[in-house]
């Protein structure tokens, strides 16, 4: 049978590969960082089916793992991809090692906007973009630049044991209700709008900034952007490749949406073979 390559082990990869598995196909799955992509920053997932209560990223990820390690013909391989090439199939480059497939699957998903604050050598230890690799902390103060979901579900997961100011630049806010409201009646966050940060600067054991909020740490969480550096036009055209999942889905960064991306490149990879 032919050999499928997958890089990105988030829930539009792991989904991929569990149908092609059942397809009876041989799977590598490449991930350089943790299992289960954007899931390890989710608080609460409360809109994927099967969950009337919800259930947190961390969790479903197990889950998923679980449930991956059912199929034996799934690799999963702890490296980074630094390259692809295409001739008659696809090689796959690591600074470990080269591998082959006759189909490959892109799933590389998103990467945090940065700020210019980071160039700053002082204050890289006290500056965050996602709280998946966030030290666990108590007793702290904590900054959340941002608007959108990502910065109100950050608030909620961090203020279980530290105090929250999220900072807006304008007083629109983007989250859901839901989590706008779950902030709002929180104790222990507090909302500043039309407070874009203009400046940063070293304050005691942490930042403080705008020259009025001294914190331990700070999280920017203004956007994503697609991870797309691998890609370029001849993969893209290449009907051998499939670019799945939240690399390729803009706003819509939803697990069931990148499950069935996952799954519908599974089902025309094996009707391709067929």
């Amino acid at each position: 049978m032919p050999k499928v390559n997958i890089i990105g082990a988030g829930p539009s990869g792991i989904a991929c590969a569990m149908q092609l598995a059942r397809f009876g196909l041989d799977v590598d799955i490449f991930e350089k960082n943790k299992l289960g992509g954007l899931l390890n920053n989710a608080n609460l997932v409360e809109n994927y089916l099967g969950f009337p209560n919800g259930i947190t990223g961390t969790d479903l990820i197990k889950l998923f793992q679980k449930q991956m390690e059912k199929y034996p013909n799934i690799k999963l391989i702890k490296e980074n991809v630094i390259e692809i090439k295409q001739n008659k199939n696809f090689l796959i480059k690591t600074p470990k090692n080269h591998y082959f497939s006759d189909f490959l699957v892109i799933a590389t998903g998103t990467i945090p906007k940065k700020t210019e604050f980071e160039n700053n050598n002082d204050f890289k230890k006290y500056i965050y973009y996602e709280i998946k690799n966030f030290p666990k902390c108590k007793d702290k103060k904590i900054a959340i630049v941002g608007a959108g979901d990502a910065a109100f579900d950050y608030a909620v997961n961090l203020s279980k044991n530290n105090e929250i100011i999220i900072l807006n630049r304008s007083n629109n806010i983007r989250a859901i209700n839901l989590l706008a409201q779950k902030c709002k009646k929180t104790a222990s966050i507090s909302y500043k709008k039309n407070e874009p940060v203009k400046s940063i600067e070293k304050y005691k054991n942490g930042l403080l900034i705008n020259n009025k909020f001294g914190v331990d740490f700070v999280i920017f969480a203004i956007g994503r952007l697609p991870e797309d550096t691998l890609i370029n036009k001849d993969l893209a055209d290449n009907p051998a490749c499939y670019i799945i999942g939240d690399v390729k889905n803009g706003m819509c960064r939803q697990t069931s949406v990148a499950v069935g991306d996952g799954l519908k490149a599974a089902m025309e990879i094996y009707e391709t073979i067929g």
